[in-house]
């Protein structure tokens, strides 16, 4: 789940994975889009998440999704959760119960809890229903919950394509709009489809710097549009899909980013900037955030920088990182290598080259 607003949305996007990327416009024909509709989903997905042409997509940290209204929670978002072999197993054991159902409650409602005031989520039986989603078998579950001081509801659509994956549509809404949304989100999951090819948008979202000074081993990862030149090694795949720049390792899709911040405030401190995102890390995580290091300095680009490294769980997975954070002008600059903590020290002489090849103009 994810709340609708933004700067929580920019410091939660520090942790997130580059598994799929966003995207601004695609080849859609007007004819495959339905009426009052409009595309939002990402580039790579095997599916296509439309919604009404009044609500505002949000792909840009590759997730499909769109909102409603940005000052009052009103999200949906769409994505896919491979069967694994944990999750068979988990089936195997509670034969008289459906797929769908386990999953719903070991993936999707007990992460709810953990962040739920005082772990309480409200079931709404009467809205538990069998429906379709596509060509899948599916089932609607829809939950209340206080989080961050709101008071939410929450509709999950979850659709299952046999020993592959788990579609599942998200709704989250705060309770003032949630009955005046409900005709939208019908009408959602009735667009929702499953796709023969992966979505492949027109353009980049990104255009790279090609005038900026080369470097040995290195090859430029960031556009004109930014005050920095951001090199990673040339074997690396480049993101051009992400709203913010960042690049990937192809073997294990260990990745580094850079995130911009404008602080509300003038002259925010990087402790300051890392103590809000280490909140909402924990708000998200609880204990499966970890704190690991912090207090290392280095230079970024001519600047004093405060080196952080921790865990924190995306998903189903917990992950490694090492974010780099320095003050340049009147913005924040996070550099964040993330990685699977088994593949985490693979790649660090890799990360050491971006840090010191990093530059600001």
């Amino acid at each position: 789940m994810k709340l609708m607003l933004k700067g929580s949305l920019i410091l939660l996007c520090l942790v997130m994975l580059l598994t799929c990327v966003s995207c601004m416009k695609g080849p859609e024909t007007d004819a495959s889009v339905p009426e009052g509709m409009k595309l939002a989903t990402c580039a790579g997905a095997d599916y296509r998440l439309y919604v009404p042409t009044v609500w505002n997509t949000n792909t840009d940290y590759g997730v499909s999704g769109a909102y409603y209204n940005m000052l009052t929670q009103s999200t949906v978002s769409a994505q896919k959760y491979a069967i694994t072999e944990e999750m068979r197993a988990a089936f195997a054991n509670e034969p008289s119960r459906s797929h769908i159902e386990i999953f719903w409650e070991d993936h999707l409602l007990e992460p709810l809890r953990a962040y739920a005031l005082g772990g309480e989520v409200e079931l709404f039986a009467e809205e538990t229903k069998s429906v379709t989603l596509h060509k899948l078998n599916a089932m609607q579950f829809s939950c209340g919950a206080t989080v961050a001081g709101k008071e939410l509801r929450l509709l999950h659509v979850i659709g299952e394509k046999t020993d592959d994956a788990f579609y599942v549509l998200t709704f989250t809404v705060d309770v003032s709009l949630y009955e005046r949304l409900l005709p939208d989100v019908q009408k959602i999951v009735s667009a929702f489809v499953l796709a023969d090819t992966p979505y492949e948008p027109f353009d980049y979202v990104k255009d790279l710097n090609e005038d900026a000074p080369a470097v040995e081993g290195m090859k430029i990862a960031s556009g004109k549009d930014v005050k920095y030149l951001f090199y990673v090694p040339t074997d690396w795949v480049i993101d051009r899909n992400q709203t913010v720049y960042a690049a990937y390792d192809p073997a294990d899709r260990s990745s580094v980013s850079v995130v911009p911040y404008l602080p509300a405030e003038a002259e925010m401190r990087v402790s300051e900037y890392f103590a809000l995102c280490e909140e909402r890390m924990i708000n998200t995580a609880g204990e499966d955030y970890q704190l690991i290091a912090s207090g290392e300095k280095l230079d970024l680009g001519g600047r004093e920088a405060t080196v952080y490294e921790y865990t924190y769980r995306v998903g189903e997975t917990v992950y490694r990182y090492k974010q780099v954070i320095a003050a340049y002008g009147s913005m924040i600059y996070s550099v964040t290598y993330t990685a699977r903590p088994e593949c985490f020290d693979a790649h660090l002489d890799e990360v050491n080259a971006i840090l010191e090849a990093f530059a600001f103009n």
